[in-house]
């Protein structure tokens, strides 16, 4: 098992690729507008823009959904599932399942 233990033992916790992969299918505007109403700020931090601690090199990767599906096949899997029990990482797990999927 790994440092990061036995939550980490699925293919997303084990495959760095795969990990990029959804990085790059994910569209974080319809996340927002759909999982949170679009009322926050699509990023890729925890952290405010307003904060100083606000990391402005570490840059939203623009969606690419075919880059995406190589990876993912490169990797050997043909589809990655997340899990979750409450309802708002439901929610995003859903929409951003079906991304890569829709191709669009």
């Amino acid at each position: 098992m790994s440092a990061a233990g036995a939550k980490a033992d699925t293919p997303l916790g084990k495959n760095a690729t795969l990990r990029q992969a959804f990085e790059l299918a994910i569209d974080r505007n319809v996340i927002n507008r759909v999982a949170f109403n679009g009322e926050f700020l699509a990023d890729n931090q925890m952290i405010p823009p307003s904060s100083p601690f606000y990391d402005h090199a570490h840059k939203i990767p623009a969606r690419d959904v075919a880059k995406a599906k190589a990876m993912i096949a490169a990797a050997g899997m043909t589809r990655v599932r997340s899990n979750s029990s409450t309802r708002t990482r439901l929610a995003i797990a859903a929409v951003a399942q079906i991304m890569p999927v829709d191709g669009g």
